[in-house]
């Protein structure tokens, strides 16, 4: 028990570390085959879930609106205990959910896109350097968590106000504001993430430290960060 306390302690202290794809690809995965499910379906109380503004701009991730909402089954009740530990601290304070699932030919064509970018930009890195410059950006495809409905990107919010984060989720025009920590973020925003990571983390979510709101469960990245011998969840091609 001290064990995992101090693993979960280590976690949630550490700003800094980005699991490379070289690392993650290597995690061996042994999918346990719990199923996906549609979670607005059983998280109805103190989950809102609202797409991000990303979504409405991108007619090409407009098929990711039918799906994004699905997730793993032990996702959804760790969300659901999130919930109401969060109630615990403020009766007027809710989770909002943006995104969960991915296909992963959205995940390939969003990641060429931004490859190609990076591509053009530093030429001369070598391809596995522009793979992973990419990857702080969106995440490889072969590693991604969104793909194995284990990943999730959410905040909070009081009453009908979101916690002031320093940035929107999704908002990639602020690029300098994504990471958990940094310098352009006041106290009470780096307070405000800090609640939320608090909470996910509790839970056995793994942070990623280059976006405030996104946490995964399960896949490789999890897998990494808290030491596990394997990923559990594998990328999910089809929801029945």
């Amino acid at each position: 028990m001290n064990n995992k306390l101090n693993i979960l302690d280590s976690v949630l202290n550490d700003f800094e570390t980005l699991c490379l794809v070289s690392e993650l690809v290597k995690v061996n995965i042994k999918e346990c085959n719990q199923e996906l499910i549609y979670l607005p379906d059983v998280l109805k109380n103190n989950v809102e879930f609202r797409f991000p503004k990303y979504l409405s701009k991108n007619d090409d991730n407009n098929s990711l609106k039918n799906t994004c909402f699905f997730g793993r089954k032990e996702v959804a009740e760790k969300l659901d205990e999130i919930s109401k530990e969060l109630l615990n601290i403020n009766k007027d304070a809710s989770l909002v959910v943006s995104n969960v699932y991915r296909h992963p030919k959205i995940q390939e064509v969003n990641f060429k896109k931004v490859f190609d970018d990076i591509k053009a930009k530093f030429p001369l890195l070598s391809q596995d350097e522009q793979i992973e410059k990419t990857h702080l950006m969106i995440a490889y495809p072969k590693v991604a968590g969104h793909t194995t409905g284990g990943a999730i990107d959410l905040t909070i919010k009081i009453g009908d106000t979101l916690l002031d984060m320093g940035c929107e989720i999704g908002d990639f025009d602020k690029e300098e504001y994504l990471p958990v920590k940094n310098s352009y973020i006041t106290k009470e925003q780096f307070e405000n993430r800090l609640m939320l990571r608090k909470l996910m983390i509790r839970h056995e979510f793994a942070p990623f430290n280059g976006e405030w709101w996104h946490f995964s469960f399960g896949d490789r990245e999890w897998a990494k960060i808290y030491n596990k011998e394997y990923a559990i969840y594998d990328v999910v091609n089809n929801i029945d």
